[in-house]
């Protein structure tokens, strides 16, 4: 067990503010949720935040609440994703004359830029409010946490979707295997955005988070060839797009892993930093990409147009 002890008040022993029959979605908000991982029912690792009552993630690696300069390097982490944001608006301004001639909608990458600056808002709310930056204890079902998926994963839709094909209708009959796949793509991230805070409202944020990784996924393996191929093409283009959502991946998966099997509060600063890495590489792209695709005419093999 943990060294760190963060005992609940108003609640008697076992210091769980419900029965042992627990009533109906016990987990959601103001109790925060028990997920028999941590510590035992007679000595578990929870606290109060008023009105929150949330247990801990990281088991006995639960650490203290983050000080001096490890809480400041958390909180500049989770602040620096607004002017990450605001430099994505400057870049999609200045190239969206060739934006509008090479891909589907640059309105969707401002949508995008919007949502993920919306969803980081109220990430910072809850980390401020209800964790005091500790986040081992990101148990609470807020509506902090809804918003937080609804827009930062409805913002990780909307940029591959906004790189599409030009003019490519989403509804359509794809015709060969390539095609195939970038429609199902599509389409898998578009439902899976709209199914995330549904999965939140009637199930509750561990569905809602494990829906939220798929659609990093999807937004990975459709990502990487659009910006390739619709911002290019070029080794630059490829290799770039491919670290900017495998940044956002490393973030939601690994990172976070890590941070749970540790308790190491740095990490979850860094946690913040993969994200942002995300966006500032799709920017990176953009601001480098061609007027009109640079294929090399008249050749065989890898001269040959991929599309």
């Amino acid at each position: 067990m943990s060294e760190f002890d963060y005992p609940p008040r108003y609640y008697d022993p076992p210091n769980l503010p419900w029965p042992d029959d627990r009533p109906p979605r016990s987990e959601l908000n103001p109790y925060g949720y028990w997920n028999n991982q941590v510590g035992n029912k007679t000595n578990p690792l929870c606290r109060l935040t008023e009105p929150l009552y949330l247990c801990s993630l990281c088991d006995e690696n639960t650490s203290a609440d983050p000080e001096g300069f490890v809480r400041w390097f958390v909180i500049l982490c989770h602040w620096a994703v607004f002017p990450v944001c605001i430099f994505a608006l400057w870049v999609i301004y200045v190239k969206m004359d060739v934006l509008k001639e090479r891909i589907y909608s640059p309105f969707l990458l401002l949508v995008g830029i919007m949502c993920l600056a919306i969803g980081s808002m109220s990430e910072v709310d809850n980390h401020s409010f209800a964790l005091n930056w500790n986040a081992c204890y990101d148990t609470a079902e807020t509506l902090s946490k809804l918003y937080f998926y609804t827009f930062v994963g409805g913002g990780c839709a909307c940029l591959p979707i906004g790189l599409r094909k030009k003019d490519l209708p989403l509804v359509r009959n794809p015709t060969g295997n390539f095609d195939w796949y970038c429609f199902l793509g599509d389409w898998i991230l578009i439902i899976f955005t709209i199914v995330t805070p549904l999965a939140w409202v009637y199930k509750g944020q561990v569905l809602a988070q494990n829906i939220f990784i798929i659609t990093q996924c999807a937004g990975l393996l459709i990502g990487v060839p659009y910006i390739f191929l619709h911002l290019g093409p070029s080794r630059m283009h490829l290799v770039v797009g491919f670290l900017s959502y495998l940044s956002a991946f490393v973030g939601a998966v690994p990172v976070n892993l890590l941070l749970r099997a540790s308790g190491i509060q740095l990490v979850h600063g860094l946690l913040a930093v993969f994200f942002d890495g995300q966006v500032l590489g799709i920017m990176y792209c953009i601001y480098n990409m061609y007027d009109t695709p640079q294929y090399r005419q008249g050749g065989t093999g890898e001269d040959t147009p991929l599309v």
